[in-house]
């Protein structure tokens, strides 16, 4: 819904905007967006803490949280 994508729907097809979903089908960029995000979720968390850095765990852990946020959006 235009609530849900904050933008009328079908606006970018309108509007002649290339997307994954245009380009690709569907189910290809539901599985490439699926492993794009899992390859960022694992870099993000493989990055080295910083002890001495505070609030950087915290920081990791937020970036991982928000990338899976954004895998589980409506499109």
């Amino acid at each position: 819904t235009t609530k849900e994508l904050g933008k009328p729907v079908g606006s970018d097809e309108k509007n002649g905007k290339q997307t994954y979903v245009a380009c690709l089908g569907m189910d290809r960029a539901v599985k490439e967006q699926k492993r794009l995000s899992a390859e960022a979720v694992k870099m993000v968390r493989d990055f080295p803490i910083q002890e001495s850095v505070e609030g950087t765990k915290e920081a990791r852990d937020f970036l991982a949280e928000l990338i899976l946020s954004l895998v589980d959006r409506k499109m």
